[in-house]
């Protein structure tokens, strides 16, 4: 079956993924402060200006840091109304962020991170909560971005996610040149 594909304007992101089909799931993985955030948060942004609906949960920041971390990447007022943010969100509550995305009628869901709104080292909980933003995204047409912390050895806390996921993306910080 063949997925429309929506571009988000954000050059590499557009290079390496071709787009990304409604109804896909990926995983973005890396070491702190790689850019994951930075670079969802970027995409999150390009959809908003072409005026498709996302929704922005995130369980690591509040709502003032999540519109701040956005205006640093260019929102601005015209598009912010496109850009629900759920800042802060309650442990375990992946059901909630999905209802959530629904009611805004989000092309676009973010989750930063799949650990916070899971109960944290909780595998069980982890895999569920993939399986449940997978079905929603099957079920919606709505894209799903994750982002997914490495244990210290630099693996994903819950190697299994990676299977309920249509993709994963590790992003690695190059330090060439």
């Amino acid at each position: 079956m063949k997925r429309d594909r929506i571009a988000t304007g954000v050059t590499g992101v557009d290079k390496v993924f071709g787009g990304f089909p409604r109804g896909a799931t990926t995983i973005f993985s890396g070491w702190p402060g790689v850019g994951k955030s930075t670079l969802l948060a970027q995409s999150a942004v390009a959809f908003a200006k072409q005026r498709l609906h996302v929704a922005w949960a995130s369980g690591e920041c509040q709502h003032d840091e999540v519109v701040a971390q956005m205006a640093r990447v260019g929102v601005t007022e015209n598009d912010s109304k496109y850009l629900h943010i759920f800042g802060g969100i309650d442990v375990g509550d992946v059901e909630v962020l999905t209802r959530y995305a629904e009611k805004v009628k989000a092309v676009l869901l973010v989750v930063d991170s799949l650990q916070t709104v899971l109960v944290p080292g909780n595998t069980a909980q982890i895999r569920g909560a993939a399986s449940t933003l997978s079905r929603f995204a099957q079920k919606t047409g709505t894209i799903v971005l994750a982002i997914a912390h490495l244990t210290k050895s630099g693996e994903l806390q819950c190697p299994s996610i990676a299977f309920r996921f249509d993709a994963v993306a590790y992003l690695e910080r190059w330090w060439g040149m």
